[in-house]
């Protein structure tokens, strides 16, 4: 076209009244990189012509969030992705077929202003065990926002078995600054045959001036040597408020890693690396994962004194509990209703570590035994009236002559620890699981 033809073309859209959004402007100019994808589906269909004449699409269904209009005459989509190799930056060089490498895939790029979205735009390829290029995110209120997307490249079949996925959502409180919510799992490719196709649901951040941001999870499941390193810091001399949850941190079976994206018009923005490991030994302790008792964490003496298989470093619990057999009465509750009263009788248990670990002796104050009484029915009696066993079980405190006497010891709890201070666990549910299967009696009543 030549330049007279391109300015008359010009004047014609002015005088139509249908010039493109702000957010359109920036996406009318073609992106560097050839690789960028077409505007993501699920935008509806076309709306009634706005008072600038054009005819908007429907806004997207992400909650109650409106789009910017977008005109019909919308530049066409880009040609589809090229063939690994052929422009595009894939860093280091993808070989497609007949080699062994296995690759993380990323692309980032913008739908609107491209300084939004800088560092690794387009398509990079990264081998395992290598931090992928930085991208760059510093969403703001210019127009568009930035797309990401995730794929594995892996012919040697390296991944079979873990499966990868994203989160992402909004933040409590967020306003529809992200787009196309929800989980996607990266996919597995082995081997290519023409263009790369192949990628995880493109999801798009838009966060800016309104309220929350955009939280951002990487996870691995079924695989325990399979880890996704996560780096996430703000850019040099920027406001470290928008890059939510800093650092590095490492993503495997069982602990995702989770960050929060808040860009906008504060000083600098967020920058994002990852890297991809078949790590047989996570916690680099020097035991293999599938013979590790704490596989997450560094244990090289791998000591379990509870015998439990969880070594001490990551145990919950470092103790093996019998409970004891003389539970001592400490305490007569009485409680009052309309036409009866109830007498509840609580006990002191003791809990021993039988391990090598020697924790210190537990006390549980539990509920022994309880009765219901008319008002013409003494303390006394009502203690005795439980069947057999009920006298024991009452607590009922000796007084001297072979008498016992329960009327004054209503209300008084005795339920202390030897040596002061209450007890420990004030109910059975206090008590783990290990402790109940290895009583000499049960804690349930």
């Amino acid at each position: 076209m030549t330049k007279t033809s391109f300015c008359l073309a010009t004047a014609a859209l002015a005088l139509s009244g249908c010039m493109p959004q702000p957010e359109d402007a920036a996406r009318s100019t073609p992106a560097a990189d050839s690789d960028l994808p077409s505007e993501p589906t699920g935008l509806g269909t076309a709306g009634a012509p706005s008072a600038t004449g054009c005819v908007p699409r429907a806004k997207a269904t992400i909650g109650s969030v409106s789009r910017v209009p977008i005109c019909d005459d919308d530049p066409p989509p880009p040609p589809p992705p090229p063939k690994p190799g052929a422009g595009v930056t894939w860093n280091p060089p993808l070989v497609a077929n007949g080699g062994t490498t296995t690759y993380l895939l990323q692309r980032f790029y913008a739908d609107g202003d491209g300084g939004q979205c800088q560092g690794a735009t387009g398509a990079n390829a990264v081998a395992v065990e290598t931090w992928s290029p930085t991208m760059v995110h510093d969403t703001d209120n210019r127009g568009g926002g930035c797309y990401q997307q995730f794929a594995l490249f892996d012919p040697s079949h390296r991944l079979d078995g873990a499966h990868l996925f994203v989160d992402f959502v909004q933040s409590p409180g967020g306003d529809g600054q992200c787009d196309t919510p929800g989980t996607r799992e990266i996919p597995h490719v082995a081997s290519v045959t023409g263009a790369w196709t192949t990628w995880s649901t493109p999801y798009r951040i838009d966060t800016d001036d309104r309220g929350g941001g955009c939280l951002q999870t990487f996870r691995v499941e079924g695989r325990t040597d399979v880890v996704l390193d996560v780096s996430w810091s703000v850019t040099p001399g920027g406001d470290g408020g928008q890059c939510w949850s800093q650092g590095t941190a490492a993503a495997f079976a069982g602990r995702p890693v989770t960050i929060g994206l808040d860009m906008d018009g504060r000083p600098g923005g967020c920058q994002q690396s990852l890297r991809l490991r078949v790590n047989s030994d996570i916690d680099g302790d020097g035991v293999v994962n599938t013979a590790d008792n704490c596989p997450q964490i560094a244990n090289p003496s791998q000591v379990d004194c509870d015998g439990d298989g969880a070594g001490d470093a990551c145990d919950p619990e470092n103790a093996r509990w019998q409970v004891s057999d003389n539970p001592a009465p400490c305490h007569i509750d009485h409680d009052t209703h309309a036409l009866w009263y109830t007498l509840e009788f609580y006990a002191l248990r003791s809990y021993v570590d039988v391990s090598s670990c020697h924790a210190a002796t537990r006390y549980e104050r539990y509920l022994r035994y309880s009765n219901d009484c008319s008002w013409n029915i003494s303390e006394s009696q009502c203690c005795m009236t439980g069947g057999p066993g009920a006298f024991e079980a009452c607590g009922c405190f000796p007084v001297g002559n072979g008498e016992w006497d329960c009327d004054n010891q209503i209300d008084i709890n005795r339920c202390y620890l030897p040596g002061g201070g209450v007890a420990m666990f004030s109910s059975q549910t206090d008590i783990s699981a290990e402790a109940i299967s290895s009583s000499n009696e049960s804690p349930a009543r």
